[in-house]
């Protein structure tokens, strides 16, 4: 007598396929965003690298000028200001400014030399062009920014250090002189990661100058916190320099130019 028997196969469930894809799809999602992470890291990589090369040949450009008519002293002996002579840049450093090989990349500087030093400490501000194609020297060229509106622009800064409760804070305002050649409303400048250079504290002596600091979240108005990592004193109405926002001849707009601040000593011939 012939005999059927029923073989039944091993398989997976409907529910058991529907948890397979679920853990499947969450993986792909996972797998998504580590990409536009990875983009960003690498843009920002190549940022400083390139703002380094920048910063380099902003140094040596100002070393191989360093001397008594170029970089006069700043101030006394006490630490004196952080300052930047515009003159200085249509004499001497315009060719040099903006990178030949890469016109989207440019320095500007702002030192302090102390009375009767023999050095000065230079701040060389790596610029990287934002909403527009290229750095020039002339209103020209469409589409480009004149590098000379690009300058440091002097603030009035109010910075309160952190409390146990509390982020650090700094307030920009815009002093009432300006320096000649400097864009108007400089306060308008500062943008989220933005740097600082604190160029007179108000102190007697001098004890902040040339601290550097960087603008982290907005709060209100012209406030914002200072980003982590940076030594915050409190300062009232002090003077600092920035770069920020792009300044076309009329507004300030985009993403701080500013990828770095690089800070040096070099002699005076």
């Amino acid at each position: 007598m012939n005999q059927t028997r029923s073989i039944r196969k091993a398989g997976f469930t409907l529910v058991e396929v529907m948890f397979a894809v679920i853990v499947f799809g969450i993986g792909l999602i996972m797998v998504a965003g580590i990409f536009p992470v990875a983009i960003q890291q690498s843009r920002l990589n190549t940022e400083e690298t390139s703002a380094a090369a920048t910063a380099l040949i902003g140094t040596n450009t100002l070393e191989r000028c360093a001397n008594d008519t170029f970089l006069p002293s700043t101030g006394p002996s006490n630490g004196g200001l952080v300052k930047f002579d515009y003159t200085l840049f249509n004499t001497w450093a315009a060719g040099n400014c903006i990178l030949p090989g890469d016109p989207r990349m440019a320095w500007v500087s702002v030192y302090n030399r102390p009375a009767g030093a023999r050095y000065a400490q230079t701040f060389v501000f790596s610029l990287q062009a934002r909403d527009v194609s290229t750095y020039v020297l002339s209103s020209s060229v469409a589409g480009a920014v004149t590098l000379p509106q690009q300058f440091p622009r002097l603030v009035t800064i109010t910075t309160v250090a952190a409390t146990a409760t509390t982020p650090p804070t700094i307030e920009f305002a815009t002093p009432a002189i300006l320096p000649v050649g400097s864009p108007p409303s400089t306060k308008d400048a500062a943008v989220t990661r933005c740097f600082v250079v604190i160029a007179d504290d108000k102190n007697l002596p001098a004890v902040y100058n040339g601290n550097i600091l960087r603008v982290g979240n907005p709060i209100s108005g012209d406030t914002y916190e200072v980003a982590p990592g940076y030594e915050t004193p409190t300062i009232t109405l002090g003077k600092a320099y920035i770069v920020g926002k792009t300044f076309d001849g009329s507004a300030y707009s985009g993403a701080p130019q500013d990828v770095a601040v690089y800070s040096s000593f070099v002699p005076i011939k």
